[in-house]
């Protein structure tokens, strides 16, 4: 399950935590309230790190990413 990252691939997901973390706060708990379909993406690192994301599609269409290590 997941995705093996090395460790170039760190900068693409890093680039998406930054888009994630800029996004108003008040937006992100809307996408939160509002989730009904939820895609779980498991990203494995070389030196064994794991990030789980979960993008969360609202009502509105909108996504969001959270984001566990």
């Amino acid at each position: 399950l997941g995705t093996n990252i090395c460790s170039g691939d760190s900068k693409i997901l890093a680039r998406k935590i930054m888009e994630i973390l800029s996004l108003p706060r008040e937006k992100i708990s809307l996408i939160r309230h509002h989730a009904r379909k939820k895609i779980v993406e498991t990203f494995n690192f070389m030196d064994s790190t794991r990030v789980m994301i979960e993008i969360i599609e609202s009502k509105h269409n909108s996504k969001g990413l959270l984001i566990k290590y």
